[in-house]
């Protein structure tokens, strides 16, 4: 589910960006000149998950009410930041 919605949202970036992506499952490929920014793309979806509350409300989904679920890390985003490498 998560998976899908990070590719969905990789392919709408660099379509933006103008450049195209090729993907499976959680591989991505692109020209080399390109790949810097795959890599800050998917950092920048990652963290973007990392601060919402996707995984709540998929739990919510599953279980038919609303739970919360508490970040272990709530700096977790902010070290996302300076993360050389989430794609390796």
């Amino acid at each position: 589910m998560i998976d899908g919605w990070v590719v969905r949202e990789m392919l709408r970036r660099t379509n933006a960006a103008g450049f195209q992506l090729a993907t499976i499952h959680d591989d991505f490929y692109a020209h080399p000149n390109n790949m810097n920014q795959v890599r800050q793309f998917y950092l920048d979806i990652l963290r973007e998950i990392a601060n919402s509350n996707m995984l709540a409300d998929i739990l919510s989904e599953i279980q038919g009410h609303i739970g919360t679920i508490t970040q272990l890390d709530p700096q977790l985003s902010t070290k996302m930041k300076t993360a050389e490498y989430m794609l390796s």
